[in-house]
């Protein structure tokens, strides 16, 4: 898939949005920094593979997902 600059510009966005929420969970440690911010990339690319925009919808589901992999019992509410 290519991305034009408006689409990597939303990406971009998105990813800040969901780090920054990340952040602000308290669960960042040295040791997940890199694997939480690979995590996040790569959700926020495959959902925009397929086709999703909206960077409020994609900081969103790369959230959660970092979310349920850092603690099992996340709970989406």
């Amino acid at each position: 898939m290519i991305f034009d600059d408006d689409d990597l510009q939303k990406l971009g966005n998105g990813f800040d949005r969901a780090w920054d929420r990340f952040l602000r969970t308290g669960t960042l440690t040295p040791q997940n920094l890199q694997q939480s911010q690979n995590t996040l990339a790569r959700r926020i690319l495959a959902h925009a593979s397929e086709g999703e925009r909206d960077e409020w919808r994609l900081a969103r589901d790369a959230f959660l997902h970092l979310c349920q992999l850092e603690s099992p019992h996340w709970r989406k509410d």
